[in-house]
């Protein structure tokens, strides 16, 4: 059975499988496979889908990992620097995830979300327990892939509260 995105506002909001699209909003999903990269010095991560006319391709960047060595040994280690603005938490705290919403101005958003007519009732479930109960959240977690797009916020501006969030 095919994999569909539903498009709102310009953006994929979720995806499911059906036989046929039940409507013109409905886009087959193509995806991609992830690219090869060199996991010692780089790591990869999907990035906003790519949203056509007729279909819906997910997207990959590969993204370079900082380097340190530490003085007077030869070992080399190779990890993100915090301060790096290329670096990108995988996974903050639900603590500093929510810290990071608030000073942004997207926690009340999320509020104004979860009372939207556009989320069926388990959609606003989910996104409840997922913002009031998870122990972590995660960058690329598909909830968060399906909620940005229904704020406004691009992956761009994901990735700037997955770093304020790693600062708090």
């Amino acid at each position: 059975m095919p994999e569909y995105m539903l498009v709102m506002n310009q953006g994929a909001v979720e995806s499911r499988f059906f036989d046929i699209p039940p409507n013109d909003n409905w886009k087959p999903l193509k995806r991609t496979p992830k690219p090869q990269f060199n996991v010692e010095t780089e790591d990869c991560v999907e990035i906003s889908p790519l949203i056509t006319e007729t279909e819906i391709i997910t997207q990959w960047q590969i993204i370079k990992l900082a380097e340190r060595k530490p003085k007077d040994t030869t070992l080399h280690i190779t990890e993100p620097i915090l301060n790096n603005e290329l670096y990108i938490p995988k996974v903050v705290s639900l603590r500093q995830f929510r810290m990071a919403l608030k000073r942004v101005g997207l926690f009340s958003k999320i509020d104004e979300l979860k009372n939207s007519p556009y989320l069926n009732q388990t959609q606003k479930d989910d996104l409840t327990e997922f913002l009031e109960y998870s122990n972590t959240i995660e960058r690329n977690h598909p909830l968060i892939q399906a909620f940005a797009p229904m704020l406004g916020v691009t992956s761009e501006q994901i990735d700037q509260v997955f770093q304020l969030a790693d600062t708090l």
